[in-house]
């Protein structure tokens, strides 16, 4: 068997049962292998038209070099398709199907001590994250912006930091009272709400934290409840004095 034989029979071995992409210190040898002219005309993209919800693959193939806008990759189907970069994944500068196969980085998951996600807008940018207040964590180095943190920049490490007894933490990170009333041009960071993760979607949503709606008070029950033994006690005694 002559050598261009051999090397044929393994290039299609591999393309049957390797569906990974090489590594981009093996780019080059992998382009010579495929007879490519130029490294640059080598490309190894996700194969849409291949992939389901029970498999990945991968298609290496000599074809053009492209380049998408920041935010987006490109996948085969089978021509090269601009697509939005996984969820977990984000692209904050064009991206070149030269040596590439995905989007670059990885998402910060925000799954450290105290840590939450704070924003996951969309995929040029990483995720932000925050110390969960509602647990009393609060930054151990307080960031730029005191509503969140970004993993890749900042440290985003979290704390336990205890109010005094008859005070909780707010979304802020500052102690208050539990009896005064908080109104909402008053807090300078959202309320926790729900924010979808990277590893629990397709594509990366555009979520913010809901806006605070009506006063933020530990004291509103009580309140209520004052004013209805009030209204009681008005009319019990304007029934008495109607009586007399």
């Amino acid at each position: 068997m002559t050598v261009n034989k051999l090397r044929l029979t393994i290039l299609i071995y591999a393309n049957g049962y390797d569906k990974k992409c090489p590594n981009s210190s093996q780019w080059n040898f992998t382009s010579k292998s495929y007879g490519c002219v130029d490294q640059k005309i080598y490309i190894c993209l996700l194969d849409g038209l291949e992939t389901n919800d029970t498999k990945t693959v991968y298609t290496g193939r000599c074809g053009p070099a492209d380049i998408s806008k920041e935010g987006s990759k490109y996948i085969l189907k089978p021509d090269l398709d601009q697509v939005p970069c996984a969820a977990s994944q984000y692209q904050p500068f064009p991206f070149t199907t030269d040596g590439n196969s995905q989007c670059i980085f990885g998402k910060s998951l925000c799954k450290s001590s105290g840590q939450i996600l704070a924003k996951n807008e969309n995929s040029s940018t990483d995720a932000s994250c925050r110390c969960d207040y509602r647990h009393n964590y609060d930054y151990v180095i307080p960031p730029k912006d005191p509503c969140l943190c970004k993993p890749a920049e900042e440290d985003c490490s979290c704390y336990i930091r205890k109010c005094e007894n008859d005070k909780i933490m707010i979304a802020d990170y500052r102690c208050m009272k539990r009896v005064d009333t908080i109104l909402p041009e008053d807090i300078k960071c959202p309320i926790i709400s729900r924010i979808i993760p990277p590893e629990e979607a397709d594509t990366v949503y555009r979520k913010r934290f809901q806006p605070v709606s009506g006063s933020v008070t530990w004291s509103t029950q009580a309140s209520v409840f004052l004013i209805v033994i009030v209204t009681i006690y008005t009319v019990t005694v304007f029934s008495l004095v109607l009586r007399k």
